[in-house]
């Protein structure tokens, strides 16, 4: 059975430092997050080593009980508003990420891979990075999710709706 709330933030809730919206908002995380991923996070392998190992199988199986586990740490820290702001990057990162590359071939992904290298390995500051440079490396995070998350664009129509939306909102705001 799958369980709605990952085991590793129940002390959260026991805790009462959740609200009830933060809470149907990690729950619907981990479902998007689950039905757009034809991947797991961990592979039935390294359960089975973890659990001879340790004696106790992981807390998080899925991509969607990493998310929900990760972004439990912002839902204590944040007000529902920014909250829900992180959320909605994640999201949008998410689709973003299915959006460019479902439609890219491997010289797009070895380019990304390639300059981001080269742009670590040049020992700068991510600070000191130009615009374009952020760019790339925001690609790699977005190139690193499609193929580790094996990203397989199961959106629900109010999701692309959604994000459509976001762009339409930027080019009101590029043509005011």
């Amino acid at each position: 059975m799958t369980k709605i709330l990952n085991d590793s933030i129940m002390h959260l809730v026991d805790e009462g430092r959740l609200s009830m919206n933060k809470i149907q908002q990690l729950i619907d995380i981990k479902e998007f997050v689950d039905r757009v991923s034809s991947k797991k996070y961990l592979g039935n392998e390294t359960i089975e080593s973890m659990t001879a190992r340790y004696g106790a199988a992981p807390d998080i199986f899925s991509w969607g009980d990493y998310f929900q586990s990760d972004l439990a740490a912002a839902a204590v820290n944040n007000d529902d508003e920014e909250f829900l702001k992180i959320l909605e990057t994640v999201r949008f990162d998410i689709m973003s990420a299915w959006d460019i590359c479902s439609s890219n071939g491997p010289e797009f992904f070895e380019w990304v891979d390639d300059f981001s290298t080269r742009l670590w390995l040049s020992g700068r500051d991510e600070s000191e990075f130009t615009d374009e440079e952020k760019e790339a490396v925001h690609l790699k995070v977005l190139t690193d999710y499609f193929t580790d998350m094996g990203l397989n664009g199961n959106f629900y129509e109010s999701e692309l709706i959604w994000y459509h939306s976001y762009f339409e909102s930027q080019a009101q705001v590029y043509t005011a």
